[in-house]
């Protein structure tokens, strides 16, 4: 029996002990005709939690046998604090996890590099799996085929959702959209398109989720949309062997699943057919919210990948289950098991989960079929199940990262730019082919956010209720950059209409977040500055191009609902005076209060976890906006000033005035630059607020257990400085384009500022 070995293990810890355990157990009778196997087997023959080592000899002595195990210990990987370490020497132990369900070999050696003893090594975690199929080993491990699918294994997982989770992984993303229909879908009984009739009941379908790639890739256009109807062309001809691979095999997959229907952007979106196409890529989260279940192709990054491993479809996989064979007479297996997060794939980067089109697709989708270069994973609300792990109806449970961010951001129907920045996190890092798609890639969240949080609208991303506070977005990282298109061949106002405006994030490549605002929201995340926005410096309008005279003016009123009575609430909130008890009860999450006491909090039933300083209007329940034109060119009229900004900036740097006196702070996108020379910065003023450096942590646990004594608070109220939040702007052809963003203390902007008139793009 050859042994077939793999890449993945981990070191178990950093010990580096010079001899073996004190505590050995003796070696017990005989399981078989193996002395190192024998060991090995008897650790799991008792039920008994048992957490002593057992010796099993040197490393030389160990493979030297003509005993199957013996290929396999010279194979696997043994890895220490740094990394492998792959040597024929030391003694190899046999240790047990806490459960007694899995054991590992450390190895110890005497071998040193660069003067250092490495003392230990180990192998992952591995179980006893028996040879025949079905459980009856040790822990819940699965031996599984490393070339093909077991197919059964799969469609008893959506036929077990089906039956016993039923609504519970139907409605539990976004609770009372009505079923979506799209135009088009694939019959793959039949093999070809079948359109949607108004008034014919609802069809059940799939959806595939996959990245195209730079590879060309048949489509549906306006001249091919007959012959697309007909009756086979997509399962066999010339037609069906210029559809990618990925996609054909979805249509297998599909049919397997017992599964007729099947939507695929390319073939289900007439793509010369703008009216069509635009409205498709708006309701893109109503398509994958109304799939029963989305066939997602992780591994690959152009659609010819196909999906690898189905036995008559596809190629071969190239995944690997590790097994450590044991002696013939025993009729069982070790099997390694990577660490959870190199399982699944959603916790490490692959091209899939890099590319913004995917990350809608899967972010809506409420059943989730994964084929990736791992074991293949079935997510729901319920449940998730790997191929290499047996699993029971008992195991119908979610881990809390896996519900998210759909269950803690997407459901709370209340408008918060800090549940919006969670979605931009995973975003807006992500690349995509044609940079001028950005917007349209984040089409279907916006459409969504605005039928679930922001009832008047987004504009390029940007929340309109919250607007000018959302102009103040920040990097949250290094190397954040201007997008550029791919062709710069328009001149004049036609080349400015590249549909990335510089003043949203969509304009930035990188990851970026907004600021949170301690004068509304109770929570946010721990850092060194603290911030709060508390009036308006301008109106804003926005305009289809610099010359246009129509200016539709931007509905940023949250300056408004700050300052109204609050005698009169929206629907769905109510207001409860300000106490120490709720303030202590939701310590964890809290930021740093406003910059001055308020007499209530107000709360919301959508989001009971947490309170805010004011309310804000939410969107009716399961309500659909009609979304806002996206215009790119922004007016307003507010103040300027000029300010200096010394050599040798960076990412965050000081801003000073005539005189020397720092008065603020830019943050930008870009890291160190040594040469640059020293800069007269021009900054436009976009909204009010304050600022201040804080030890979060301390300064709320002082303030969350001290009932009586508030005068720390009034010290704290000092530290916050009124500042203007502004932008570094340079302009082009009568347009000002941001560089930068930052903050200026109010006093000294007010000895500057002088009045503009603004058209940013």
């Amino acid at each position: 029996m050859n042994a077939i070995v793999g890449s993945e293990s981990q070191g178990i810890d950093t010990e580096t002990s010079k001899g073996l355990p004190i505590d050995v157990t003796p070696h017990p009778d005989p399981i078989s005709s193996c002395d190192f196997c024998s060991k090995v087997v008897s650790r799991f023959s008792t039920t008994e939690r048992n957490s002593d080592s057992i010796d099993l000899g040197s490393f030389s002595d160990a493979i030297d046998t003509e005993c199957p195990h013996s290929k396999s210990l010279q194979n696997i990987i043994f890895k220490h604090h740094s990394g492998e370490h792959q040597c024929q020497t030391g003694k190899l132990v046999l240790e047990t996890t806490f459960d007694g369900t899995a054991v590992w070999i450390r190895k110890y050696c005497p071998c040193k590099v660069g003067g250092s003893e490495f003392g230990t090594s180990a192998t992952n975690h591995c179980h006893l799996v028996p040879l025949s199929s079905g459980p009856g080993g040790t822990g819940d491990t699965r031996p599984i085929d490393n070339r093909w699918i077991d197919m059964s294994v799969v469609r008893g997982w959506h036929d077990r959702c089906r039956r016993d989770h039923g609504a519970d992984c139907d409605n539990y993303i976004v609770e009372g959209l009505g079923s979506y229909q799209p135009d088009w879908l694939i019959d793959t009984v039949q093999g070809c398109l079948s359109p949607y009739v108004p008034g014919q009941a609802p069809r059940r379908y799939l959806t595939l989720s996959y990245v195209w790639g730079r590879s060309s890739t048949f489509q549906a256009l306006k001249n091919n949309m007959e012959l697309l109807q007909t009756k086979g062309v997509l399962l066999s001809g010339p037609i069906a062997r210029r559809i990618s691979k990925t996609i054909r095999d979805a249509i297998e997959v599909t049919k397997a699943l017992g599964e007729t229907m099947l939507w695929v952007d390319s073939l289900c979106i007439v793509q010369d057919d703008d009216t069509i196409r635009d409205r498709a890529i708006q309701s893109m989260h109503k398509i994958y919210l109304s799939s029963a279940l989305t066939i997602v192709a992780e591994h690959g990054e152009t659609a010819r990948q196909g999906i690898r491993g189905i036995k008559g479809v596809s190629k071969r996989r190239l995944h690997q289950q590790t097994r450590f064979d044991l002696a013939d007479d025993i009729g069982k297996v070790l099997i390694f098991k990577r660490k959870e997060p190199q399982r699944v794939a959603i916790n490490f980067p692959n091209h899939y989960h890099m590319r913004m089109w995917t990350y809608q697709e899967y972010l809506f989708s409420k059943r989730k079929l994964i084929f990736g270069s791992g074991p293949v994973t079935w997510i729901c609300n319920k449940a998730r199940w790997l191929e290499d792990e047996y699993s029971s109806p008992e195991d119908a449970h979610l881990e809390p990262e896996f519900q998210l961010p759909m269950a803690e951001v997407i459901k709370p129907r209340v408008p918060s730019l800090l549940d919006l920045g969670f979605i931009l996190s995973q975003f807006s890092d992500r690349s995509i082919t044609n940079v001028s798609d950005v917007s349209f890639a984040f089409a279907g969240i916006q459409s969504m956010l605005q039928d679930q949080k922001f009832s008047d609208g987004l504009l390029y991303g940007l929340p309109e209720v919250f607007f000018d506070i959302a102009l103040i977005w920040v990097p949250s990282q290094v190397g954040v950059k201007r997008r550029r298109p791919i062709t710069t061949s328009l001149g004049g106002e036609a080349g400015l209409l590249d549909k990335l405006p510089s003043w949203s994030w969509m304009g930035w490549q990188g990851s970026v977040e907004f600021l949170p605002d301690n004068e509304y929201e109770s929570r946010g995340p721990r850092r060194a500055e603290a911030f709060g926005f508390t009036a308006s410096v301008a109106e804003w309008f926005t305009l289809e191009s610099p010359k246009s005279d129509v200016r539709r003016p931007i509905r940023a009123h949250w300056h408004k609902f700050r300052t109204a009575s609050s005698d009169s609430l929206p629907d769905g909130w109510s207001r409860q005076n300000f106490s120490m008890t709720a303030w202590r009860s939701q310590r964890a999450n809290i930021q740093l209060p406003p910059k001055s006491l308020r007499e209530y909090t107000y709360s919301h039933f959508s989001e009971p976890r947490y309170f805010f300083w004011y309310p804000i209007p939410a969107p009716p329940h399961a309500a659909t906006i009609e979304a806002s034109k996206q215009t790119q060119y922004l007016y307003c009229k507010t103040t300027r000033a000029f300010l200096h900004q010394r050599p040798g900036r960076t990412r965050k740097t000081t801003l000073w005035d005539d005189t020397g006196v720092a008065v603020g702070i830019m943050v930008y996108g870009t890291s160190v630059e040594e040469k640059e020379e020293p800069r007269k910065l021009e900054l436009v003023a976009i909204v009010k607020g304050w600022y201040t450096r804080t030890s979060v942590g301390t300064e709320m646990m002082r303030w969350a257990y001290n009932d009586k004594d508030l005068n720390w608070w009034k010290d704290q109220e000092r530290q916050k400085l009124d500042c203007y939040f502004v932008l570094s702007i340079r302009w082009e052809e009568g347009v000002a384009y941001r560089e930068a963003v930052g903050w200026v203390i109010a006093e000294d902007w007010d000895k500057y500022a002088e009045p503009v008139e603004l058209i940013l793009g």
